[in-house]
Parts: structure tokens; C-alpha cells; sequence
């Protein structure tokens, strides 16, 4: 058992004593013979006398809930008929923080907000509390809208399940649900006259409707989703209103792409296209209608098609501004002659109708005002963009054992972009080269990591014929191949949802190594990128035009024993000499220096010692023009003169150079390489470290003047 479950049934065990202790406290005084101890009470008395600590306030509320019976204890007497958010204010504010504080759901601990101190004002706790109570009636107020996680809104879903769970509190007899009308059935019957009595302000009017500039003149593409196509306002004056129905009508547009004579007509059925259309207020669906049939429409004429959201109740107070939003889920298999369609989509005159405080039915809409979108084949825009991660490591050596096999070393990181459309990966390639070893020698394992998911299939192509495709098996007995991902060979083929991103990250498992610089690179140029097998969503192979960007690796180094070095920091600076005509530049790099499996020696002087180079307007002129340098060190010197650098252990180098050209320009210096030996006797210099990244190695650029 575990802690909470511990703590909660103990709550449960001395809920009946406690209860009993204080109904006795009460009836020993006749004055508070009418006294109630409120769930908040016990609660708080619970904390007070230690038996629940504080953080367990919510979990003992719906263990007492349930004590008392039912899932909840909805102690309520209102009843609730608006929408509320963030900012929002009023008494019904008050009521729901009343509502959740009694059943669980506490808004806070103390305070504004906590039981006993609710407030008008629909903060940010109020918000996180009704987020749990549509979280905990996920079933009810969520599922039916498509949501796993709750919004805060108190919109018309978990309003309806307040207002339920009150209503079996207070064994109100249920309201029966709204059957659902045909799209003409509702102008044969009476209007709607709904609940009135918390709408204040009496006769009101709807101003100002509007159309939106956003969303607007959407692309939309087979299998979207919940896709807004339009978004209206208008203004709520004098009283409250409650929108009670919407119409949206919609017509097939004669546009340059389908207006070719026989070859190509317009659509103009909406039901070919669309498989639902949903109405939004503030993110939370509020109604959605099936569109996917000709019985889903009702046909105004001329090609324009209605469709009709009722039974709503979208309440506005007096000054408030409603907006709503359109959005469609398109088809997925859409004839291809019904593609590159525009439509028209529109809210008419009339078209919205909402009550007032009085009961009087009040419209707007317009006939003039719209907003296009289209509805365009995937295949003829749909792209694919690669382009290198900016966690594709640097350039550097990696310490490889040779009694051990090294693994998940990353080696190469880039993202790949399906824009305009979904796109499947069924088959990778990257191109994989060594300087001097044959692949099989190096390599003992790959893996494709893909956000997050792995794909450990791979084969060796040697025979660089990727326009074909072909599937030959090497066995990587060459310093260059190509490295094929069949991510399609077992299910695992992996879909970009369109114009979404995805990582892609190469690891490589380095086998038992006796390695002394041999370096390795990956990469994704054109080649590879263009052999790639890849669908658009219809599952047509993806156009290699349609194909752009690549994925550079940089170059690593591979060492069992030896240094590496890292930079410190660089600076460069200018100086007049004693004639008061002539510059010379004074250079620094600063660069730490770790031995590993080994220790290692470095000569004192900056010949010895180091390969470096001096540039003139970014051209080489190797050491032209250097009147001085120098190397200094925090390693231990010995007798020889020479530094050692134990084994695991980071000395620090300083290595300066002067330099004074017969020539104006800019000037850098850059250090190439660390020379070193295990030796301590002779020139110590048999060994060299290539410093990486190079771009690290060099100073700013400095202009002298002559």
C-alpha cells in the first residue's frame, strides 16, 4: 500500500468519528444548535489536528465526497448559463469557485480564491481548478470534443456537467437533451426561447459583424485537420446574449485552376471535400457537424450549400465582443480532378441568431462579406528541406580503447522539414568516410535516432549507383560507402506531418581500437539526400526537385593515447613601433592541453613545439613577417626543458607571436597543430595533435598599416 493510498483511507476511517466528535461539540450548545460543519471545515480541521498534511487537501476532499455518496458533492443552488475565462468577473464567478471548492477541486489553500473567501474574479487558479474538474469528467466534458487534457475554459461541455451535478444534488429534475434538428427542421418549429433569467439587460442587438483578416485565403491540403478557413466578430449591445445558431455557407469557386474548358470543372459539392465542419470560441470546439454526405447540406441555390450549427449556448455579456471561428477537416482521398479548388465560405445575413434577456430573438451576418481558401493537391507542393542541426558537434578527437568497444558516439545531427505537406521516410542514406582505414575496421554498429526513435536496420552500398537504388550488401571494406537506413523493412517507416521539423541524430559504435589520428565524416549531400526513398502523402515518390539543403558532419579525429587540445581564448592587438610610422601586431592563443592513457612531453620552444600560420586578407603567408614567439605553460617543466603532461591531467599553453609584414592588410595568426612525444629525451616532436575545431584556433583580424 502505498503512502497516499494510506493516508487517504485513514481520512476515510476517522471521516465517521471526527463527524461524530463535532456533531457532539454542537449539540452541547443550544445557541449553535443550527451550526453546519461544511466539507472545507473538516478539511481544515483535518490539517489542523495533523491527520492529512496540507498537499493532500484535493485528495481528501473526493475521499469525503464519497463518504457522503456520489461522485461529487455538488452543494449548489445555481444555475449556470455563460461562458467564462480568464478576466472574466461576476457572481457566477463566485459560484463556480463555491462549486469547485466543495467538491474537491480547491482553487487555493488560502487566500482569494480558497474556501470560505471565493471571489468575482476568474484568475488563473479558478482556471487550474476547473482544468482538474474537466480532467477528472474527462469522459464527459473532453472526449467528446477531442481533447486529452483540460483547457480552463469553463465553456459549454463543462458547463453542462456543473450544472448536471448540481442538479442531482439538489434532485432537480433532468433536463432533456436537445435533439438534434436536419438542417431546415429548425425554421418549421418555434424558436428556441432557452433559459433567460441570467441574461440581464432585456432587448439587446448584435453590431458590428465582421469577417477577419486571419485566418485568411488559406492552402489547405487532403487529411488536414480541424483547419480554420474563417474567423467573424460582432458586438453585443444593450443586454447579454446567447447565441443559440450558426450558419455557414459555402460555394465551389470558378478560379484559373479548374475553369480549362471539358478538361477540368470546378467543385462544387462540398460533401467531396470536407468530412466535418466545426464552429470554435476562444480554442474549445463548440459544435462539429458531419459534411462528409449530400444529406449533411442544405441547398440555397446556385451552387451554394448551408450548413447549420443549433442547440447552442454561447453566452455574451452586454459590451462583450464574440468571435468565432470556422474550421473544416478536409478529405484524405479527394479525387484528384476535384483538387486545386477554391471555395467561398461565408456566415449570412441572419445567420446568427442569439436571445436576449427579453426572450426576443436577435440576428446578424452578412451576405457581402467572406473569406476564400483552397484545397490543393499534396503532391504538386509538398518539399523537403534538410539543413544541419545546431548540435552537430564540432569538429574533434575521440578517444577510442583498444581493449573496449566504444559506443553511442554522435556524430552527425541535422533536421529534416516537410513543408506544405506530410512526407514518410522509408529509406535513409549518409555517406560515411575514413582518411585512411577501410569502414569494417572502425565501425562495428550504427544508429538513426529520429526525435527520439531509434532504427538500428543498416547495410554497407559500395557500388555508388544511388539513382538506381541498388541493394548490394558490402562489407564496408573500403575508407568510403554509403550507409542505407531501410526504415520501411519493418513497419518502421517514419511520417513528418506537414510543415512540421524533425532531428536527426547518426550515433556510430567504434570497435576495440589502436587508432593515432585516422579520422572519420559523415554527410548528406545532394547524392545522398536525392536517394533517399521518400513519399508524399498521396504515396507518390517525392520528386528529387522537390528536395533541397544538406546535412555537412565535420571531421573526427580517432586516438587510443595521446593529447587533445581545447581553446581557452585568443586576442590580437596593434602597436606603433619607436620610428612612429610602422604597426606591428602582437597575436595570443591560450589552449588547454589533456593527455589521456598515457603521459606525454611538449618541447619549450614555439618550433618544436608548434605548426602555426599567419594570414594576410585570409590568404596564407605561412610565418612571413614573425619577429618573435614564444610558448609558456602551467605543466611541470623537466630538466631537459621540455613540459610533461601526465596521464588524465589538463596543463594550460600560451603561445604569442609578434608580427611586423612590409606590407598593409589585415592579419591573423592560427595555430595548426600540437607537436608532442612519449619520449622526454631528443628533439619531442614525433607526435602531432590537429587542433579542432580549426575556426577555434585563430584570432580576430587585426589591420596594419604601413
Amino acid at each position: 500500500m502505498t503512502s497516499q493510498t494510506y493516508s487517504l483511507t485513514k481520512i476515510a476511517v476517522v471521516f465517521v468519528a471526527v463527524a461524530m466528535v463535532v456533531s457532539s461539540l454542537f449539540a452541547l450548545s443550544a445557541q449553535r444548535a443550527q451550526a453546519q460543519l461544511s466539507l472545507a471545515d473538516l478539511i481544515e480541521l483535518f490539517i489542523a489536528l495533523d491527520i492529512i498534511p496540507a498537499d493532500k487537501a484535493d485528495e481528501a476532499r473526493a475521499v469525503l465526497a464519497n463518504q457522503q455518496g456520489g461522485s461529487a458533492t455538488a452543494a449548489c443552488a445555481f444555475t449556470f448559463t455563460r461562458n467564462l475565462s480568464v478576466g472574466d468577473t461576476g457572481t457566477d464567478v463566485m459560484e463556480l469557485q463555491k462549486f469547485l471548492n466543495a467538491n474537491g477541486f480547491t482553487v487555493a489553500q488560502s487566500g482569494p480564491g480558497s474556501p470560505g473567501n471565493e471571489t468575482t474574479y476568474y484568475g488563473s487558479l479558478t482556471a487550474d481548478a476547473v482544468k482538474r474538474f474537466q480532467e477528472a469528467y474527462a469522459s464527459d466534458i473532453l472526449a467528446p470534443l477531442g481533447l486529452t487534457a483540460g483547457t480552463g475554459y469553463f465553456g459549454a461541455s463543462t458547463r453542462a456537467k456543473v450544472n448536471e451535478l448540481c442538479a442531482e444534488k439538489e434532485e432537480a429534475p433532468a433536463t432533456m437533451p436537445e435533439t438534434p434538428s436536419t438542417p431546415d427542421e429548425e425554421e418549421q418549429q418555434p424558436a428556441d426561447q432557452g433559459d433567460t433569467a441570467a441574461l440581464s439587460g432585456g432587448e439587446a442587438s448584435l453590431e458590428n459583424f465582421d469577417v477577419l483578416s486571419d485566418p485568411s485565403d488559406e492552402d489547405l491540403q487532403e487529411g488536414d485537420n480541424d483547419a480554420a478557413v474563417m474567423a467573424f466578430e460582432f458586438d453585443v449591445e444593450d443586454g447579454d446574449a446567447a447565441v443559440r445558431r450558426v450558419d455557414v455557407q459555402f460555394q465551389g469557386m470558378t478560379n484559373a485552376n479548374c475553369s480549362q474548358g471539358s478538361d477540368k470543372v470546378c467543385e462544387d459539392k462540398p460533401w467531396r471535400s470536407f468530412d466535418s465542419v466545426s464552429l470554435w470560441r476562444d480554442g474549445e470546439k463548440i459544435a462539429e457537424e458531419d459534411a462528409n454526405s449530400e444529406s449533411d447540406w442544405s441547398d440555397q441555390g446556385s451552387d451554394v450549400y448551408r450548413m447549420r450549427f443549433t442547440g447552442l449556448d454561447e453566452v455574451f455579456q452586454e459590451g462583450d465582443t464574440a468571435k468565432f471561428t470556422v474550421a473544416v477537416d478536409v478529405s484524405d482521398s479527394i479525387d484528384n480532378s476535384d483538387l486545386d479548388q477554391t471555395w467561398k465560405v461565408w456566415v449570412p445575413a441572419s445567420g446568427v441568431r442569439a436571445m436576449d434577456g427579453a426572450g426576443i430573438d436577435q440576428y446578424t451576418g452578412s451576405d457581402t462579406q467572406y473569406e476564400t481558401f483552397n484545397v490543393e493537391s499534396i503532391s504538386s507542393n509538398t518539399e523537403m528541406k534538410l539543413s544541419t542541426n545546431s548540435s552537430n558537434p564540432d569538429a574533434s578527437t575521440i578517444r577510442v580503447d583498444e581493449n573496449n568497444k566504444t559506443d553511442d558516439v554522435t556524430v552527425l545531427v541535422f533536421d529534416v522539414e516537410a513543408q506544405d505537406g506530410a512526407i514518410t521516410l522509408n529509406d535513409i542514406v549518409i555517406f560515411a568516410t575514413t582518411s585512411t582505414s577501410a569502414l569494417n575496421t572502425l565501425f562495428s554498429d550504427f544508429t538513426l535516432e529520429i526525435d527520439g526513435k531509434q532504427f538500428s536496420d543498416w547495410r554497407y552500398d559500395e557500388d555508388k549507383n544511388l539513382s538506381t537504388q541498388t541493394s548490394a550488401d558490402s562489407d564496408g571494406d573500403t575508407q568510403s560507402a554509403w550507409i542505407h537506413f531501410p526504415l520501411e523493412d519493418n513497419d518502421d517507416e517514419f511520417t513528418i506531418a506537414k510543415d512540421d521539423k524533425v532531428t536527426v541524430k547518426l550515433m556510430v559504435d567504434f570497435k576495440k581500437l589502436n587508432a593515432n589520428g585516422d579520422t572519420v565524416e559523415f554527410d548528406v549531400t545532394g547524392t545522398e539526400r536525392n536517394a533517399w526513398d521518400v513519399d508524399d502523402a498521396q504515396g507518390d515518390m517525392l520528386a528529387t526537385s522537390k528536395r533541397s539543403g544538406t546535412a555537412n558532419g565535420e571531421e573526427h579525429a580517432l586516438l587510443t593515447e595521446g593529447i587533445f587540445a581545447e581553446i581557452v581564448s585568443t586576442d590580437a592587438s596593434v602597436r606603433t613601433i619607436s620610428n612612429g610610422t610602422q604597426d606591428v601586431a602582437d597575436f595570443e592563443i591560450v589552449f588547454d592541453v589533456t593527455a589521456f592513457d598515457n603521459t606525454f612531453y611538449v618541447a619549450s620552444t614555439v618550433a618544436n613545439a608548434l605548426v602555426y600560420h599567419i594570414e594576410r586578407n585570409n590568404v596564407s603567408i605561412g610565418t612571413a613577417s614573425t619577429t618573435a614567439s614564444s610558448l609558456t605553460s602551467t605543466a611541470p617543466e623537466e630538466s631537459t626543458g621540455n613540459w610533461r603532461v601526465d596521464d588524465g591531467s589538463t596543463e594550460t599553453f600560451t603561445f604569442t607571436v609578434t608580427v611586423n609584414p612590409d606590407l598593409t592588410g589585415s592579419y591573423r595568426a592560427v595555430l595548426d597543430q600540437v607537436k608532442y612525444s612519449k619520449s622526454n629525451t631528443g628533439t619531442v616532436n614525433d607526435l602531432s595533435h590537429q587542433v579542432r575545431p580549426v575556426e577555434d584556433f585563430r584570432t580576430n583580424t587585426v589591420t596594419i598599416s604601413q
